[in-house]
């Protein structure tokens, strides 16, 4: 379910690696519509910091979804039950966990690769790390291997086996299948950092780090002196031990 959001999150992060998108990006350059679309962010969304309510948590979703929980939704349907009460407060603001905040993400990925949020998780991710056993599905029955969903009853302690649910109804913020297998691959990767690439040493030893806005600078000491890669961290964190950490590996 929600570790889909950590692969959602990693996609954008790869494009802004790219040069195709900058955190900073406002969201109404790719998505119109949306209350606060012009001053939402990229990093807003990332951060769970929009503004923008949770779809999942309206009553015309949940009973939507309840009523048929195989119904197939697409993405601006998701997003628009998040719109009567939305917004919550101004971005950057405070923090509130939102689903719509990664739909919207996985819109926007759709918006500049032109191809669908399985494709390009396939491609950028799946693939590279041969996560075989995860997939981006669309329908149901879901593709094998996938977990059973049980409800337990408090007062007998009882399980019963739940109907499986669309997984449309989560799209970006946690549509994926996966295995424990694949998401331990999927661990070791995200933190060593070689799908994101956030800092990269060249072959003069120089570190190179991507800002919040996307833009290249060189790591460097007090003195000037180009800083290895693996030292970059440790010295922010000693320097400014209060500065919110940015993404570098």
């Amino acid at each position: 379910r929600s570790i889909t959001k950590s692969f959602t999150v990693t996609v954008i992060l790869q494009l802004v690696r790219d040069q195709v998108l900058r955190l900073d990006d406002r969201l109404d350059q790719f998505i119109p519509g949306i209350p606060n679309g012009d001053r939402i962010t990229l990093a807003d969304l990332a951060g769970m910091q929009s503004g923008i309510a949770d779809y999942s948590a309206q009553p015309a979703f949940q009973e939507a979804f309840a009523a048929n929980p195989e119904r197939t939704f697409t993405e601006a349907e998701l997003v628009a039950y998040a719109i009567p009460a939305s917004p919550v407060f101004a971005p950057g603001a405070e923090y509130q966990y939102s689903n719509t905040n990664t739909v919207l993400l996985g819109m926007v990925i759709e918006n500049v690769t032109g191809q669908s949020l399985g494709s390009v998780l396939q491609s950028r991710i799946f693939t590279p790390l041969g996560l075989s056993g995860t997939s981006y599905p669309l329908t149901v029955p879901l593709p094998l291997p996938h977990p059973t969903p049980y409800a337990v009853a408090v007062d007998t302690g009882e399980a019963e086996e739940l109907p499986l649910v669309s997984p449309t109804g989560l799209a970006g913020a946690g549509a994926m299948v996966s295995t424990l297998a694949d998401l331990e691959t999927w661990g070791r990767a995200l933190g060593d950092g070689r799908l994101i690439g956030w800092s990269r040493t060249h072959s003069s030893g120089e570190a190179e780090d991507f800002t919040r806005d996307g833009a290249r600078v060189t790591q460097r000491d007090a003195a000037g002196r180009p800083v290895a890669a693996r030292t970059v961290r440790y010295l922010r964190e000693q320097k400014n031990p209060k500065e919110p950490p940015r993404l570098v590996a």
